[in-house]
């Protein structure tokens, strides 16, 4: 069976899977701006289209409640893929900002 692509990956490299141009490069970019703003315990949030957006941390995050999230640390080249179930789970947690926090020290981005 092929590998198929996922949102962050695809997310990750402009819209492209291999060779193919899957999502407009626009649209991403586009996703990736602010649109609004949203409140979270660790402090507000930029909103894109369906991403959560923390330019401080170099993470975009798609957040699905409960633990469910795809982040994408553009800086360390990186898709973080996380399932849990937590009913009190929020955007931008002190939790989960340490554990993105940690792999981005433990990637080493070859050029």
């Amino acid at each position: 069976m092929p590998i198929q692509p996922t949102k962050g990956l695809l997310y990750l490299n402009g819209g492209k899977w291999q060779t193919q141009q899957l999502v407009p490069a626009e649209w991403v970019a586009a996703s990736w701006r602010k649109h609004g703003a949203m409140p979270t315990g660790g402090g507000p949030a930029g909103y894109g289209y369906y991403w959560w957006l923390y330019p401080d941390m170099g993470l975009c995050e798609a957040w699905g409640g409960a633990g469910q999230r795809i982040g994408v640390l553009g800086n360390a080249k990186t898709v973080v893929v996380v399932t849990a179930d937590n009913p009190n789970d929020q955007p931008r947690s002190a939790s989960i900002s340490a554990f993105y926090a940690d792999i981005e020290k433990s990637v080493q981005v070859c050029p």
